[in-house]
């Protein structure tokens, strides 16, 4: 048995799990996210001009000065069924290292939710109960508990000054979960982008202007035809192409979990955006437009005002050669 695994079996039995009780029943980690934070987060998105709809997801980020706070192990999102919190606990930041005690996410009795805030153990136990009573503070004197709870205050390296963090609301699953438990997953978007680059969208390219189109901008026929197909490979170097990309990479991911019988897969994104509502590409587009549509009249549209710095950049590409 490592360390960790010896910290996490010593708190558990704190908390009336018998040392002797089986991996597979053991809780399970998570994060609570509560109404307010969401509430927090869509108001400062709005703040910076971003989606601050009912539709929007964010992605969890270590630094996240515009929202909430919060922060997470892991990228990607796992959203659990309502009926799941009847045995979940929780309390304020992780509990092996600040030695706290969780409570039940249902309970309302106040004892024991300020213990879960509150109570820390440990050399760094005064700064931490420090901490939690400024925030709530905060929290009472600006009716909103999204960054006041969430947020943690360190000394910089080498200065005497702090600088902010966040603590999560940890959350402890009791006995676990299984896929049965999962109500649906946020899969973030940045990650989809990384894997896009080399999707196919030939298909969508293919014929999507004729040569005639290109010859009329005063490109020589011969260097048309090059161009072409190149577009025709879809290999071409604009921003609706990009987005094209990262759309079906989305859906593929989608379709294998959905697959593997997770009800949902949805996209979260930093500024919030809904990769499902064609608005999202094109704010003149109808609603129930095909995402795929819209973006193949952008590809056109944008190779149309943009022939010639095509042409351009294959002339570049091909004298390096």
């Amino acid at each position: 048995m490592n360390s960790d695994e010896y910290l996490k079996k010593a708190f558990e039995s704190t908390i009336g799990i018998n040392p002797k009780t089986g991996d597979k029943v053991r809780p399970s980690s998570g994060f609570v996210v509560s109404k307010s934070q969401l509430e927090q987060k869509r108001k400062k998105a709005k703040e910076n001009g971003w989606n601050s709809g009912k539709d929007a997801i964010y992605e969890l980020e270590d630094s996240d000065e515009f929202g909430d706070g919060l922060t997470a192990y892991g990228d990607i999102q796992i959203i659990l069924k309502p009926e799941v919190s009847e045995r979940t606990s929780y309390m304020r930041g992780d509990p092996i290292s600040s030695g706290g005690r969780p409570v039940l996410i249902g309970s309302e009795n106040r004892e024991d939710i300020l213990d879960a805030i509150l109570n820390a153990d440990g050399k760094n136990k005064k700064s931490h109960m420090a901490d939690a009573v400024i925030n709530l503070l905060n929290a009472r004197v600006k009716k909103e508990n999204a960054e006041s709870i969430a947020t943690s205050r360190k000394l910089k390296r080498g200065d005497s000054s702090t600088e902010k963090t966040n603590v999560a609301m940890h959350a402890q699953i009791l006995g676990g979960y299984s896929l049965a438990d999962i109500e649906g997953i946020h899969y973030p978007f940045s990650k989809v982008q990384k894997y896009a680059a080399n999707v196919d969208i030939s298909d969508a390219t293919k014929n999507i202007i004729s040569i005639d189109e290109i010859i009329n901008q005063r490109i020589p026929r011969d260097a048309a035809q090059k161009l072409i197909d190149k577009i025709n490979s879809g290999d071409i170097d604009i921003p609706a192409a990009k987005m094209l990309k990262e759309y079906r990479m989305a859906m593929e991911i989608r379709k294998r979990y959905v697959d593997a019988g997770v009800r949902y897969v949805l996209f979260s994104h930093k500024q919030g955006m809904n990769i499902d509502n064609p608005k999202s590409y094109d704010p003149s587009a109808r609603p129930n437009a095909s995402v795929e549509d819209v973006l193949k009249k952008a590809i056109r549209s944008e190779i149309l005002s943009g022939i010639k710095k095509l042409y351009s950049q294959m002339m570049k590409m091909e004298s390096g050669k």
